[in-house]
C-alpha cells in the first residue's frame, strides 16, 4: 500500500461501496463481466482497404502534481477497438513503442470510431485499467475517421477535464515496470551474461494485472471506510475484485486532494505488490506504515520491496504528492495549501551519512530488519547503476526455483530471509557491508528463527527496552527489542510449550502461539497464550513462568515470546535469560 496510509491490506472484509461518481459509490452489487479483449488480432484484412494511421498519447503531470503545459508520452502497447455505427467492433489493432498504429477497413466511405483502451494484453504489458470492480469498464480515447483515402487518427488522453490521461499514465507504468524487469533479466540464467545467474529466471511477461481507478474516488470507499489510500489487495475479501487500487482524490475533489494517478512511485509501489504476490508468495499483514519507524518485519520486507522497485524503475526517490499547480481552494483533507509533497525519499542517501535527511535510519543492530526504507535502500545499492550487484540478483531471491521466496512452504517471510536466500545461491555477492551499513542482521536472529530441538545449549539471552510506553496493549510493544519470534512446524496433536527467565532486572515474559498469516496481538489470530499475573502485579519480578498446551492442526506457526515492561517505572535497557521447552525438552534457536 502507499506510504502514509493507515489502513488494512489484503485484509479488507467489511460491507463495500462501489465506485464511480465522485466521493462516493452505489451499494454492492454484482459484478459485472470483463469484455473480451479485443477479438480481430491479428487484424483483419481486406481487398482494395483504406489504410488507417494514428497516434495515441497522454498528457500528463510533471514530478506528479506539476504543470501540464502540453507535455505528451505515448501510449504504447495498448489495445485499440474500431467500432461501426451500430457500435459494432469491426477491426483491432495495439499501439507500439511510440504510440502509433495502424489497421485496414474496408474502401466503403463510411465512419468508423478509432478508440484506444486502457487495456493491454500483448508480449509488452498484461495490465486492464477499468473504472471499478463491479463495473469493470476500460477507458477509450476515440476519434471518428471516414474509410476513404489515406485516413489518419491522433488521439490524446487529457490530463484536465475528463481526466483520463489518468488511466493511461497508470497502464503505461504497469508497462515501464515490465519493460524494466524485462531488460534487467533477460539471459539472466545464461553464462556469461554481465547479469548472470544460474537460478535466475528471466522475467517475460507477467499475468493480467487488474487496476481500478476513478477520478474523484479514494479506493477506502470499497472497504466502506474514508481516507485517501492506494492499495493492492481484495475489497470486501472477493478474489475476484484481487488488484490494484489507486487513488483518483477524495469526495470528488480531483483539484487539490490527494491523489495518485500522476503519482508514478505509488503506481510502480502498489503494482510491485502485484509482482511480489505473483512471484513471491507475499506474507505481509498490511497495517500502518510511514517509513519512519519500526513495524512487523514482514510488513517492511513487503514495503521495502516496494519501495525499492518504484526506485530502480523510476529514478531513485520515492515522491509522493497532492494538489496540482493551478488549483484552487482549500485542500479537502486538511494538508497545508492547494499542493505539495507528502514524501519525496532519496533510496540513494548512505545512513551512515545521510543525518536528519535519512528516513527510517537504523541505529543499533538487527533493528534495520523492522524498517522499510532501510530495506529499500540496501536493495538500490545493489540493483542501482553502478551498485553492489545487478538487479538480477535480487530477482533471483524473489523469484528463482530453488531457494526464492516463492518456494519457501511457511509464511513468515521478511529480509531476514532474503538475505538467508542470497547467500545461498550460487554467484552471491558479498552484501556484508550494506548489511553492517543498514544494521541488519545476516540471518535468521531477528524474525522467524527456527527451532531446533536437538541442540544442548538452551539459554537465550534477550536484550529487552525498558519503556513506560509500553502498556501491554501490542500497539506499544517494541517488535525488535521486547520480542522475539520463532518458528516451530507442527506435526499435529497436542502441542505443550513452557518459558522460564530471570535477569537482574524486571521484566514479565509472555507466551503466544500464531498461526500463519497472522496479525501481531489480534485475538482472533492467536491460537494460544499464557498470561503471568502475578508478576502483572509486581515490580520486583525478577523471574517467572509461562506454559501453553493446546492441540492444533499440522502446519507451520510462529512462537511469540513477549517482555512486558510498562509497569515499571525506570527506563533503560535490560537482559534476561530465557529458556523453552517442548513437551517438558529442551530447546534452542539455530538462526
Amino acid at each position: 500500500m502507499r506510504l502514509i496510509a493507515a489502513t488494512v491490506f489484503m485484509l479488507l472484509a467489511t460491507a463495500c461501496s462501489g465506485g464511480g461518481g465522485s466521493g462516493g459509490g452505489p451499494s454492492r452489487r454484482a459484478q459485472a463481466p470483463v469484455a473480451p479483449y479485443c477479438p480481430y488480432l491479428p487484424s483483419n484484412t481486406y481487398s482494395s482497404p483504406t489504410t488507417v494511421t494514428g497516434t495515441a498519447a497522454y498528457e500528463y503531470r510533471t514530478d506528479g502534481n506539476g504543470a501540464v503545459a502540453g507535455t505528451t508520452r505515448p501510449i504504447r502497447y495498448a489495445e485499440v477497438q474500431v467500432t461501426n455505427s451500430a457500435g459494432t467492433i469491426v477491426q483491432c489493432s495495439e499501439t507500439n513503442s511510440s504510440g502509433a498504429f495502424t489497421f485496414q477497413l474496408p474502401s466503403d466511405s463510411a465512419t468508423y470510431t478509432v478508440s484506444v483502451v486502457s487495456r493491454a494484453n500483448n508480449a509488452y504489458n498484461t495490465a486492464y485499467v477499468m473504472n471499478n470492480p463491479f463495473d469493470n469498464v476500460a477507458y477509450k480515447v476515440s476519434a471518428s475517421v471516414t474509410a476513404s483515402g489515406s485516413p489518419t487518427a491522433t488521439l490524446t488522453a487529457l490530463a484536465t477535464g475528463n481526466l483520463i490521461g489518468g488511466a493511461f499514465n497508470i497502464l503505461d507504468q504497469i508497462y515501464a515496470s515490465q519493460d524494466y524487469l524485462r531488460t534487467k533479466t533477460a539471459s539472466c540464467n545464461s553464462a556469461p551474461s554481465t547479469n548472470y545467474f544460474p537460478d535466475c529466471t528471466p522475467f517475460t511477461v507477467a499475468p493480467i494485472v487488474y487496476t481500478f481507478w476513478t477520478a474523484g474516488l479514494t479506493p477506502s470507499t470499497y472497504a466502506g471506510t474514508t481516507g485517501g489510500i492506494s492499495y493492492y489487495g481484495t475489497p470486501d475479501g472477493y478474489e475476484s475484485m484481487r488488484g490494484l487500487y489507486i487513488l483518483g482524490g477524495v469526495n470528488g475533489d480531483t483539484e487539490s486532494s490527494d491523489m495518485d494517478h500522476f503519482d508514478n512511485s505509488v503506481i510502480v509501489h502498489e503494482y510491485a505488490h502485484f509482482l511480489e504476490y505473483t512471484y513471491g508468495r507475499m506474507d505481509s499483514p498490511g497495517g500502518s506504515h510511514s517509513g519512519n519507524g519500526i513495524i512487523d518485519p514482514r510488513l517492511a520486507w513487503g514495503e521495502g520491496w516496494a519501495d525499492f522497485l518504484q526506485g530502480v524503475v523510476l529514478n531513485g526517490i520515492y515522491r509522493d504528492t497532492y494538489g496540482h499547480t493551478g488549483c484552487s481552494g482549500t485542500n479537502s483533507e486538511g494538508l497545508p495549501g492547494c499542493t505539495g509533497v507528502t514524501i519525496n525519499e532519496d533510496l540513494s542517501l548512505n545512513p551512515g551519512t545521510c543525518g536528519s535527511t535519512c528516513h527510517d535510519k537504523p541505529t543499533e543492530a538487527g533493528e534495520g530488519d523492522f524498517r522499510e526504507f532501510s530495506i529499500a535502500r540496501l536493495l538500490y545499492q545493489v540493483a542501482r547503476s553502478g551498485g553492489t550487484s545487478q538487479f538480477s540478483e535480487i530477482w533471483t531471491v524473489v523469484r528463482g526455483p530453488t531457494y526464492g521466496m516463492g518456494v519457501i512452504s511457511d509464511r513468515f517471510k521478511a529480509i531476514g530471509r532474503v538475505h538467508k536466500i542470497q547467500q545461498a545461491i550460487v554467484g552471491a555477492v558479498n552484501w556484508n557491508s550494506l548489511r553492517s551499513t543498514e544494521y541488519q542482521a545476516s540471518d535468521l536472529s531477528g524474525y522467524a528463527t527456527p527451532f531446533n530441538t536437538s541442540c544442548s545449549s538452551t539459554s537465550r539471552p534477550m536484550a529487552i527496552r525498558m519503556a513506560t510506553s509500553d502498556t501491554d496493549e501490542f500497539t506499544t510493544s517494541d517488535q525488535l527489542r521486547n520480542n522475539d519470534f520463532i518458528i516451530y512446524t507442527h506435526a499435529g496433536g497436542t502441542l505443550t510449550l513452557g518459558l522460564s527467565w530471570s535477569g537482574a532486572s524486571n521484566a514479565d515474559l509472555d507466551l503466544f502461539v500464531y498461526p500463519q498469516g497472522y496479525l501481531f496481538g489480534a485475538d482472533g489470530s492467536r491460537y494460544s497464550y499464557g498470561w503471568s499475573v502475578a508478576a502483572r502485579t509486581s515490580t520486583s519480578t525478577t523471574s517467572g513462568t509461562e506454559s501453553i498446551s493446546t492441540t492444533l492442526a499440522a502446519g507451520n506457526y510462529m512462537i511469540n515470546v513477549k517482555a512486558y515492561t510498562g509497569i515499571y517505572s525506570s527506563v533503560g535497557t535490560y537482559n534476561t535469560t530465557y529458556n523453552l521447552t517442548l513437551n517438558s525438552s529442551p530447546v534452542c534457536l539455530t538462526p
